[in-house]
C-alpha cells in the first residue's frame, strides 16, 4: 500500500468516535492544548493563542489532503465533545510499522479515554494497514502514559538516554512496542 493511499476513515468504540479534525474544533481544542499539564512531557509547547491552534488544524487539513496524516479528533459517542486527540506520528509502510501518540484534555483524564483511542487506532494499523509493530515513547517519568501503554499490551524495550528535547531540556525515552500476533492475523 502506497502512503498516499492511507485514508481516514471514522473509528468509533463503546464511549467514542475518532474522526477526522476541522478547524470547526479550534475552539474546543484550544481548551486543552493550552494546558501547560498537557505539554509537560512533550516537545510541542502549550499553545498561546487560539489562532496557534487553528494554525495547527489548517495544517492538518492539508495533511488529510496528501493522506499524509494519521492524526484523528477523540470525542464522546454522547455529546460529541473533543477530548483529545490519537493517532500515527509516523507510518513507515515500507517496514509494516507506526509510531502511536495521544493527547487527551485534563479534565478528561483518569477515564480511559486515551486507553480506549489508542486501542482502537492499533487495531486500525493492525488490521487496515497491514502493520506488524506499532511504536510508543514516552518520557521517562510520564507515569501516566507509561500505564495507557502497558494496558495496550506494549512491552518497553529500552530507555533511551537523551533522545528528546523538551523545551531545551534533554530527556531520557522509554520506548515501547507491540507486535501484531499470529492469532491477531486469524492464522
Amino acid at each position: 500500500m502506497d502512503p498516499q493511499e492511507i485514508s481516514l476513515p471514522r473509528l468509533v468504540t463503546s464511549r467514542l468516535v475518532l474522526r477526522r479534525l476541522t478547524v470547526e474544533d479550534a475552539d474546543a481544542m484550544f481548551a486543552f492544548v493550552r494546558d501547560p499539564r498537557i505539554t509537560e512531557f512533550v516537545s510541542w509547547e502549550a499553545h498561546a493563542s487560539i489562532e496557534r491552534t487553528v494554525l495547527y488544524l489548517m495544517t492538518v487539513e492539508t495533511a488529510y489532503r496528501e493522506s499524509d496524516l494519521q492524526e484523528w479528533g477523540v470525542t464522546t459517542r454522547r455529546g460529541g465533545r473533543l477530548v483529545g486527540t490519537c493517532g500515527f506520528a509516523r507510518v513507515d509502510l515500507d517496514h509494516a510499522r507506526a509510531e502511536l501518540g495521544y493527547t487527551i484534555g485534563r479534565r478528561y483524564w483518569g477515564r480511559g479515554y486515551a486507553t480506549e483511542a489508542a486501542a482502537e487506532v492499533m487495531r486500525y494499523g493492525f488490521e487496515a494497514l497491514d502493520l506488524h509493530r506499532v511504536e510508543a515513547q514516552c518520557a521517562v517519568g510520564n507515569a501516566a502514559s507509561e500505564r495507557v501503554l502497558v494496558k495496550l499490551g506494549m512491552s518497553c524495550e529500552a530507555v533511551l538516554a537523551e533522545r528528546a528535547s523538551i523545551r531545551g531540556r534533554f530527556c531520557d525515552v522509554k520506548m515501547f512496542a507491540r507486535l501484531r500476533r499470529a492469532d491477531e492475523r486469524g492464522g
